[in-house]
């Protein structure tokens, strides 16, 4: 059910994708009880979808439960810790809540390079959020920094998010009045 609600969410289905993994979410439960990192990774799930639908406090409310589920059971530095990071900062970001933003993904980013590798894909997306935040602030020069390590780690990864990198660059140049690559 959680796979299959992943399914709908992919194919734009929020409503179907809420109600599969709320079902997979029950499940779960009844079989590992409230706090298990099977109801951890669908709360994770179920805060994309309410994000995509546009409510963020429902969003938050499934990540601040992911979060807390997985650092009782997964420790400091496991992957999933920072992902339910990386989530709530991106609540952060589109809230406008910049520093707040900045501060999760840096967590995220800490646990990312240590439990996964400094050039790892994690590592890149947030190296690219994180410039996002430094575009969003007008802070051009940490934005290139963080965007240009993300681009490089995706480089070496061989993954697609490579484009938006060089996106995201021209965006900044453009901003601060260079041409060309």
């Amino acid at each position: 059910l959680h796979r299959r609600g992943l399914v709908a969410f992919n194919r734009g289905q929020l409503d179907d994708a809420r109600k599969l993994l709320n079902e997979a979410r029950a499940l779960y439960v009844k079989a590992s009880g409230e706090r298990s990192v099977d109801v951890s990774a669908v709360e994770a799930s179920l805060g994309t979808v309410e994000r995509q639908a546009g409510d963020l406090d429902a969003a938050e409310k499934h990540h601040q439960l992911a979060f807390a589920i997985d650092k009782e059971l997964r420790g400091e530095l496991h992957p999933d810790l920072a992902r339910d990071l990386h989530n709530l900062a991106g609540l952060a970001r589109l809230r406008g809540e910049l520093g707040d933003a900045l501060d999760l993904y840096t967590q995220a980013l800490h646990i990312e390079v240590k439990s996964r590798g400094k050039d790892s894909v994690q590592a890149a997306l947030t190296h690219n959020s994180i410039g996002l935040v430094h575009m969003a602030t007008g802070n051009f020069a940490y934005a290139t920094t963080e965007i240009a390590t993300a681009r490089d780690a995706f480089r070496i990864a061989g993954h697609g998010d490579f484009a938006f990198t060089e996106h995201n660059l021209g965006i900044i140049r453009a901003a601060v009045g260079e041409s060309g690559g």
